[in-house]
């Protein structure tokens, strides 16, 4: 089997062998939702517990985060004041998600709650899913030559969520000196260019990318330095986690089938928008 991945760190396509055994021509930036359906559905065997494509509900991030803002939506609006759970678009999105599931191209989500996504892509038991650049290292110890990356198939807007690592010093440190000195270390070129240098993530110092680039020859690893020119910020608040809190529960409530998944985006929406608020008040 060979793997993709839809990266673009940003999100691209992880792929495996599957697509090629399958006779499906390689993603390319040409990809769209219809696509994942049409050859999602042609790398689906159920005989042998094989699906086309992971939809990722249990992990916003590389989930319907993405498809929120695809289908011209958004999470959280600019002034961090509205929801957007309870808008045409995000139900369009959540819809899709849905939809792959019922056609039985994606597990469903009991199913991803039970076995975490990278188990499910690096058993090759998934030929497709979206992921971010931080697990192409793990995926390519695992799967070597049979792992690829193509761009992240577009909806209606053609974007994807970008999201970085930071540090932090805790404030009740007791060394905070030396805590400093390490976010330093940390965060300058050298330690920059030691991170790179293991293919973890991309650098935050630009000039330092080609470095990273090398450090997985066999993977093209410039999908997502690409997908930078059109990446949204990943959407947080102030109470980003207590808004998140109730999205995780209503969304796989939802599709456990304990209510309808437009009913579950509404009550996130209402709930999120009365945090937001308090927020303001603040």
């Amino acid at each position: 089997m060979c793997c993709s991945i839809f990266c673009r760190f940003y999100w691209p396509i992880l792929q495996q062998k599957i697509v090629y055994e399958a006779g499906v021509d390689y993603p390319d930036e040409t990809w769209t939702w219809e696509d994942i359906e049409t050859v999602g559905a042609k790398l689906t065997k159920p005989d042998e517990g094989v699906y086309g494509y992971l939809n990722q509900v249990v992990r916003n991030q590389s989930g319907y985060y993405n498809l929120m803002h695809q289908a011209g939506g958004y999470v959280i609006s600019e002034d961090k004041t509205k929801s957007g759970f309870d808008t045409p678009e995000a139900k369009e999105a959540f819809a899709f998600l849905n939809r792959l599931i019922e056609k039985k191209i994606s597990p469903t989500v009991q199913a991803q709650i039970e076995t975490d996504a990278d188990q499910w892509f690096m058993s090759q038991k998934v030929a497709m899913t979206p992921e971010n650049s931080v697990h192409v290292a793990e995926y390519e110890e695992v799967l070597g030559e049979d792992l690829g990356v193509a761009p992240l198939p577009k909806g209606k807007v053609d974007t994807s969520i970008v999201h970085g690592i930071g540090w932090a010093m805790n404030s009740k440190t007791k060394n905070e000196d030396l805590a400093w000195e390490l976010i330093k270390s940390l965060s300058n070129k050298e330690g920059t260019t030691v991170m790179a240098e293991t293919g973890f993530a991309t650098p935050a110092h630009m000039e330092i990318s080609k470095v990273w680039l090398d450090s997985l020859p066999n993977v093209d690893l410039q999908i997502f330095l690409d997908a930078l020119e059109k990446a949204v910020p990943y959407p947080v608040s102030e109470k980003t986690s207590e808004w998140q809190n109730i999205e995780t529960t209503e969304i796989q409530g939802a599709f456990l089938g304990q209510k309808s998944i437009d009913e579950a985006l509404e009550k996130i929406a209402a709930e999120m928008n009365a945090i937001l608020e308090e927020e303001q008040k603040d």
